[in-house]
């Protein structure tokens, strides 16, 4: 039998929720990897493609402020 001073050490309980943290661990791994090689590239390249729109909208206002000065005599 056993007595007071016996030590009980939940093993199951710890394989347990020691696979269970890798699996959590693995899954955000997978989904930082899936990130990095698909979103970021994506949200990238839509930057860029906004940073050229912008730029072809600026250089249209400034030749457009150029057409009415060159009408009106303004400089």
């Amino acid at each position: 039998m056993a007595g007071p001073d016996v030590t009980l050490i939940p093993w199951l309980n710890i394989i347990i929720l020691a696979l269970l943290g890798g699996g959590l661990f693995l899954l955000w791994r997978m989904w930082e990897q899936f990130k990095e090689r698909m979103i970021d590239p994506t949200v990238d390249g839509l930057n860029n493609k906004l940073d050229e729109i912008d730029a072809r909208r600026l250089r249209a206002q400034q030749e457009r402020r150029g057409f009415w000065a060159r009408l009106t005599g303004r400089r």
